[in-house]
């Protein structure tokens, strides 16, 4: 989604992360992952132990974070 914004939207998107490190403020919505249970192959739907979790962040979140690291 990132790749195919445009000049203009990735310049306000720069903006934006730039204002965000400036005040040093993450909102709620950067924080909260979701979570997500995928089942493992040959395991018994049943079972809690046949589910791997995932959590997935909001992708400008991890942007900004690898641009701070």
């Amino acid at each position: 989604m990132l790749k195919e914004l445009s000049q203009k939207g990735l310049l306000n998107l720069m903006y934006i992360l730039n204002v965000i490190v400036r005040l040093e403020y993450w909102s709620e919505s950067l924080k909260q992952a979701q979570s997500l249970m995928l089942p493992k192959q040959g395991k018994t739907p049943i079972d809690v132990t046949s589910y791997r979790p995932i959590s997935l962040l909001p992708t400008i979140s991890k942007l900004l974070e690898k641009f701070i690291l």
